[in-house]
């Protein structure tokens, strides 16, 4: 009996102190106090963390063009400022798939000047660059590795797509949701300030 007790015990212990236990499901929208379901298998945000989390109709009325801004403008507004979305720079989609807004407008503002295949190069380069400079310095970088498993190179992809079809007319949509939202991803559940610790 003794035995079966403290097997019991352990179990459940180790149960609640596991990362799938300690992750948060549902949050409050930091903008409009609304539920915003940030993972549905438990596996999201650990409880101790502190984030800012916006929804997806906050995210549509923080990025949405203002005035007669065009979508030009949009992308200069946006482009390399990263304070203008510092709260809500990391996208996630309904597939899990995240995007990170400061690398997306960047590119699309670089496309813009020197279009998307030199915005392209431009990306993969400061990838390159990275992953050299962890490797001879000892260092991590926040950006993990540039060539599988990190966001940043499909978010330079989607934002040199997004600045180019803008400019060549193919896409007058300031409507960046929408365009985020087209890429096959699924709807945007919501955005947030930091990576969920893993």
């Amino acid at each position: 009996m003794r035995n079966l007790l403290l097997t019991v015990v352990t179990t459940l212990t180790i149960a609640c102190c596991s990362d799938f236990a300690m992750g948060v499901e549902h949050e409050a929208c930091h903008n409009c106090k609304g539920f915003v379901q940030v993972s549905d298998r438990g596996a999201g945000f650990r409880r101790d963390a502190t984030r800012i989390i916006y929804c997806q109709n906050c995210l549509r009325e923080m990025m949405a063009r203002e005035g007669d801004e065009t979508a030009e403008d949009l992308i200069g507004r946006l482009g390399f400022n990263g304070g203008a979305y510092r709260d809500h720079r990391y996208v996630f989609f309904e597939d899990g798939t995240m995007l990170d807004l400061e690398h997306f407008f960047a590119a699309a503002e670089t496309s813009l000047a020197i279009g998307w295949k030199g915005a392209m190069a431009l990306g993969w380069g400061l990838e390159v660059a990275q992953a050299i400079e962890e490797s001879v310095t000892d260092s991590t970088n926040d950006s993990g590795h540039p060539f599988g498993g990190n966001e940043d190179l499909h978010s330079n992809w989607a934002g040199a797509v997004y600045g180019w079809a803008v400019q060549s007319g193919n896409s007058s949509s300031g409507d960046v949701v929408d365009v985020l939202e087209n890429l096959g991803h699924g709807a945007i559940r919501y955005a947030t300030d930091e990576k969920p610790k893993k």
